[in-house]
């Protein structure tokens, strides 16, 4: 008996079941794609995978169908792995752009408070403070979207109050001779 013919064989054999178990394997693999938050960052793929999951139960439990089954799972499942890589990955890049955004926006808040804001603006620096801590918040609980959205959004009108106080300083300034 050949190679191919042995293989063949294997298949056939194997098949005589529905390939309930290898099934649940691609199930249980989509599943970990949504706690990695594949819905947010990989939709498209783990919306691929969840119609090719549905069309190889289809094929197993109404059509019998069992080789044409285990080749849309194994479809399933690869594109399952494509939004696990996806979403792991950008969940990455937007915890390290949040986590920048964060270390600019305290900066700027330091700046503003070594140039006199906690004196001339303390109530208006007591809010900023307190967005940029609701910005962090979001961040820690893992809502990286909604701190980004918010951090970028909230930036540019901190850099606003920072520079009033730019050219304010709590050292004395040199004196320009003519």
């Amino acid at each position: 008996m050949t190679k191919t013919s042995i293989f063949s064989l294997l298949v056939v054999a194997g098949c005589a079941q529905a390939p309930i178990q290898e099934l649940e394997l691609v199930r249980s693999r989509i599943e970990e794609v949504r706690l990695v938050e594949g819905p947010v960052y990989a939709p498209e793929l783990l919306a691929e995978s969840e119609v090719a999951i549905a069309e190889a139960y289809r094929l197993t439990l109404e059509d019998k169908a069992y080789h044409g089954s285990i080749r849309v799972a194994a479809r399933a499942r690869g594109k399952a792995d494509e939004a696990y890589i996806k979403s792991t990955r950008e969940k990455q890049l937007v915890a390290r752009h949040v986590a920048r955004l964060l270390g600019d926006l305290e900066v700027l808040l330091d700046i503003a408070r070594s140039r006199g804001a906690d004196r001339e603006a303390r109530k208006e620096l007591l809010e900023f403070e307190a967005r940029r801590a609701r910005i962090a918040d979001f961040a820690e609980t893992g809502d990286l979207l909604t701190a980004l959205a918010e951090g970028k959004s909230f930036k540019p009108e901190l850099v606003r109050f920072e520079m009033r106080f730019r050219n304010s300083s709590p050292y004395p300034q040199p004196l320009h001779r003519p």
